[in-house]
């Protein structure tokens, strides 16, 4: 469901101060992601933002306002725009949450995104299967380009089969095939296995799988990837980074080894998504 606004003037919000060199001859230009979502528009180098006011007021809409709020993070984290039920959901949920009650406060309600059933099952799987297949993170753009592979509004049958076709594409992708194609059954466990650092209880099973058929390549790879111990390893890391890809749109920085660093002490993850939710990164993008 898409709020109506009325976009009344365009603001830049380069936070550049009076002077600052600028192109010779800027022009508008419209960057487009995803051509589902919204996009977005820069004057020369500098990011434009919309005025959104109510239709018929001159009241802005920021995002302080729940309904705003609750429909960016469906853009943001679920890459789609809401659905009716799920949005109207959400929303009840926010509105009505006494004031005091953590478990259906704004943090909640984000938090709520990550922990979904569509986004662990689309852009945590990304993540993983980024770290299992090439010891790696993926970068931003990366994380775009294939998340979007896996359709959104889906059932939950229809998300499975999903993740089955994506992961079957994804270990006929050259740079797997160079990396992995070679090696043996147990080599082939093993190499996914130290590539996240981790050895998995099943791995015996995994290799006698393997060997006799009972299950594929991109079966395998799923299992690690998926598995209790890759998961404890890093989710503390990737609740971080694809915190940067989705409150600020952008590949982490140095920054985020102390966020880490910290949440694996502290277990806050309520903090954690205060921290992003209040900062100036965040809400200056609205």
């Amino acid at each position: 469901m898409k709020l109506a606004i009325t976009v009344l003037t365009i603001a830049l919000t380069a936070a550049s101060a009076l002077g600052q060199s600028q192109p010779a001859t800027p022009t508008f230009k419209i960057v487009t992601d995803d051509p589902n979502l919204p996009s977005e528009v820069y004057y020369g180098s500098i990011k434009v933002k919309p005025l959104r006011v109510r239709p018929g007021t001159n009241k802005r809409i920021t995002i302080d306002d729940n309904d705003f709020f609750i429909q960016q993070h469906f853009i943001d984290f679920l890459r789609r725009l809401p659905d009716a039920t799920s949005f109207t959901e959400r929303l009840n949920a926010l509105n009505n949450c006494a004031p005091g009650n953590t478990s259906c406060d704004r943090i909640a309600a984000s938090q709520s995104f990550f922990n979904s059933d569509e986004f662990q099952g689309r852009g945590l799987l990304v993540y993983k299967l980024f770290l299992t297949s090439y010891a790696r993170k993926p970068t931003y753009k990366e994380f775009l380009l294939y998340v979007r592979q896996i359709a959104p509004y889906q059932t939950a049958q229809q998300l499975e089969a999903s993740k089955v076709a994506f992961v079957n594409n994804w270990v006929t992708k050259s740079a797997f095939k160079v990396r992995y194609d070679q090696l043996s059954a147990a080599a082939y466990v093993d190499a996914l296995c130290a590539a996240v650092n981790v050895t998995v209880a099943n791995r015996n099973t995994l290799i006698n799988d393997l060997q006799a058929g009972r299950k594929t390549r991109a079966q395998v790879l799923r299992a690690i990837a998926e598995s209790t111990e890759v998961n404890k390893r890093y989710y503390n890391e990737a609740y971080v980074v694809m915190g940067y890809f989705g409150y600020y749109r952008r590949n982490p920085d140095n920054k985020a080894v102390q966020i880490i660093n910290q949440l694996n002490t502290t277990h806050d993850y309520r903090a954690t998504t205060n921290s992003f939710l209040s900062s100036p990164s965040y809400r200056s993008r609205f």
